[in-house]
């Protein structure tokens, strides 16, 4: 079984205002077993933008802790025609286009 981890968890470990005890579990089993996590290909750019937008030092966590994670052995997953149609469903079940991704990815793996 392998796990979603959204950009609104890993967002937590660096933004104050947002920590939370249970993204420091979640990231404690990424660390542990980075192979039973997945994420889409637009968690990267979404991660960088909100690091970008709220934290001084965006680049230098981005350039050592994301993407250390990046290349731990999580999935990757890129955009496919089966996401996207299964994300459309979720978009007209009212979610916004970002969460649909990851509940599509979720779906599909």
């Amino acid at each position: 079984m392998r796990y979603i981890l959204d950009a609104s968890v890993a967002i937590r470990w660096y933004i104050k205002e947002t920590k939370h005890d249970n993204a420091y579990r979640v990231l404690e089993k990424l660390v542990e077993k980075p192979e039973n996590f997945a994420i889409p290909e637009l968690f990267t750019y979404e991660i960088l933008s909100v690091l970008y937008r709220l934290h001084s030092e965006a680049q230098q966590i981005f350039s050592k802790d994301i993407n250390s994670i990046l290349h731990s052995g999580i999935l990757r997953y890129p955009m496919t025609e089966n996401i996207y149609t299964r994300a459309d469903r979720f978009i007209k079940m009212g979610l916004i286009g970002y969460d649909a991704v990851y509940v599509a990815l979720a779906e599909e793996i």
